[in-house]
């Protein structure tokens, strides 16, 4: 059981690591951005100003929205139960199953812990909308593949 919150913990960890990662990198771009639209001068080629100040602005608010993302992102990741044992699968747990293993928590991707794969994935994910709710011993079919349920902590 210790090894359990153990593995959950570092995951939990690593995902705040790579949240905090994109909220760092959006909000540096997003300034880099604004900077660099104030700095565009207006010269006698006022079509350029014009563009160079636009693409500038692009930046800054596609910046803005990827921030905005990650940090709604922390904000529901936070939330997260990952402290306890469940015995049905819900956000905040780890589940092994024959073919991956899993922490439902965030769309983040694979994070490797003592050689062990874990897909943190979002519980809006396909494979999520098929587990939640489930038990060790669960099979389902995932593209095209039959997949059970081994653990749940």
């Amino acid at each position: 059981m210790h090894e359990k919150l153990k593995i959950k913990a570092i995951l939990f960890e690593k995902c705040t690591q790579i949240i905090q990662s994109k909220i760092d990198i959006s909000s540096a771009d997003m300034q880099h951005a604004q900077q660099s639209a104030n700095a565009e001068t207006k010269s006698s080629a006022g079509d350029k100003y014009e563009t160079g100040r636009a693409m500038s602005q692009n930046d800054r608010d596609r910046s803005a929205k990827l921030l905005s993302e990650a940090k709604q992102m922390h904000q529901l990741f936070n939330g997260l139960d990952y402290k306890n044992i469940h015995a049905t699968i819900k956000s905040g747990c780890v589940v092994l199953t024959s073919v991956n293993n899993y922490f439902i928590s965030a769309a983040i991707g694979n994070i490797k812990i003592e050689n062990t794969d874990y897909y943190a994935i979002s519980p809006v994910s396909p494979v999520a909308q098929k587990i939640l709710n489930q038990k060790i011993g669960f099979v389902f079919d995932f593209n095209g593949k039959k997949v059970e349920i081994l653990d749940v902590f």
